[in-house]
């Protein structure tokens, strides 16, 4: 997901496996296995998986509703239980645009992009 903003939701991430880079306004992190990130509602963001291995994580959102409306509004369902690699040619990627940027002002998530 690039940089965002849930305007609703307070976030707890807490790795489970693998590396990962956060950054927002208070600076950057590097986050291994164990490691605990909260982030207030309102607060820019990032997560990314910065090493080698895939990565994975547990996001706690409160209240519950509005990331798992997006999700389910702009995501596809996993069907082959293969790992996604976050790659751009991977079919998970082909999504349209202006779909998940309607939901995720209906849902309130800011996307820190710059249309091109």
């Amino acid at each position: 997901m690039p940089p965002h903003i849930y305007h609703t939701q307070d976030e707890v991430i807490y790795v489970l496996e693998g590396e990962f880079s956060f950054a927002s306004g208070a600076g950057a992190l590097t986050l291994g296995p164990g490691s605990v990130v909260s982030v207030p509602k309102g607060t820019a963001h990032v997560l990314k998986v910065s090493g080698r291995e895939p990565g994975r994580c547990l996001l706690l959102l409160a209240p519950p509703g509005p990331l798992e409306r997006f999700l389910e509004e702009v995501g596809a369902p996993v069907t082959d239980g293969a790992p996604f690699a976050g790659n751009d040619s991977h079919p998970r990627m082909e999504t349209d645009a202006e779909k998940v940027l309607q939901s995720a002002r209906r849902n309130g998530i800011e996307l820190l992009i710059t249309p091109v």
